[in-house]
């Protein structure tokens, strides 16, 4: 899980997160809304239309090379996190990045969603050098081209689902007029046009998380970075949660999922593994699972409750 240091920027400068939230108790049929049609993004913003268009032609997403992290601890003490990490992302993959704790995968996913720098080596997220931008030029490619999903939601208790949603058209040059329309779109698709003016509080977990995706997807960025996304809900929240990443997967969005849990990692179409600050194995899932059919497995909540 990323550290709440960096979380709290999201209050502070709304460009450090595009991002974040899933559950059952809004659906009738669990299934309902999982045929995901993405709305047309940025049409009424033809600088970022012919920004991405050059750029979908690259088959590359993100591309790390030799990335080393180490945190020095007053004069004499320094921790290695990263000790020459490579990885090659494609555009529309889904992948997980796995590893006990302490073997970086946090690291990992700071400096990839531009967080943090690393000490050496380069990362390009579709064409763009990050690892040695300024503070500003991170937070506008944050803002542009990633979206953050979290195992603690990240939503601010005060702001209805809408607004929240609306969070990162702050520092986006999206069309003011245009912005509510296209926040309930990305509302309507992860199935919470209903919940539109309930708060936090009102909202189950699943459907947190599901506010915290939609707000991930509102800016249409390159890739969504998932850190632990089913971590804060229970199994069938989680499934459903899956279910959803899954649809956007197949309509084309490119995600990178941190977890633990094994599991969860399966639902990804590769598994990337950490340990100590090293990859010790990138292993394409041979038998992917559908988070369609292991939610099917699930005991029926009707029968649960009997």
């Amino acid at each position: 899980m990323l550290p709440l240091t960096f979380c709290l920027p999201l209050i502070k400068s709304l460009s450090n997160i595009t991002s974040l939230s899933f559950q059952q108790n809004y659906l009738s049929s669990p299934l309902k809304f999982f045929t995901i049609q993405l709305p047309l993004r940025y049409n009424a913003c033809s600088n970022h239309s012919e920004e991405r268009s050059h750029l979908l032609a690259s088959d590359i997403i993100l591309e790390t090379q030799d990335l080393f992290k180490t945190y020095f601890l007053g004069k004499d003490v320094q921790v290695p996190a990263l000790r020459g990490v490579s990885v090659t992302v494609k555009r529309g993959a889904f992948t997980a990045i796995m590893g006990p704790s302490g073997s970086g995968k946090s690291t990992l996913m700071n400096i990839i969603g531009c967080l943090d720098q690393p000490t050496k080596g380069t990362i390009t997220i579709e064409g763009i050098e990050t690892s040695r931008m300024s503070r500003s030029d991170l937070a506008y490619v944050r803002n542009k081209k990633i979206g953050f999903v979290f195992q603690s939601f990240n939503l601010l208790a005060r702001a209805h689902a809408l607004s929240n949603v609306m969070l990162p058209f702050v520092y986006s040059d999206y069309p003011k007029a245009k912005r509510r329309e296209r926040a309930m779109e990305v509302l309507e698709s992860v199935g919470l046009a209903d919940r539109w003016s309930h708060k936090p509080n009102e909202l189950s977990g699943g459907q947190k998380q599901r506010v915290a995706i939609a707000r991930a997807l509102v800016n249409d960025p390159a890739i969504i970075l998932a850190d632990e996304p089913t971590g804060n809900i229970d199994s069938r929240s989680g499934l459903e949660i899956m279910i959803l990443l899954q649809a956007l997967n197949r309509e084309g969005m490119t995600i990178l999922c941190v977890t633990h849990d094994r599991f969860i990692a399966e639902h990804a179409e590769m598994i990337i593994n950490l340990l100590d600050g090293k990859i010790s194995r990138i292993e394409e899932v041979k038998e992917r699972k559908d988070a369609r059919e292991e939610l099917q497995k699930l005991p029926k909540e009707e029968d649960i409750a009997q």
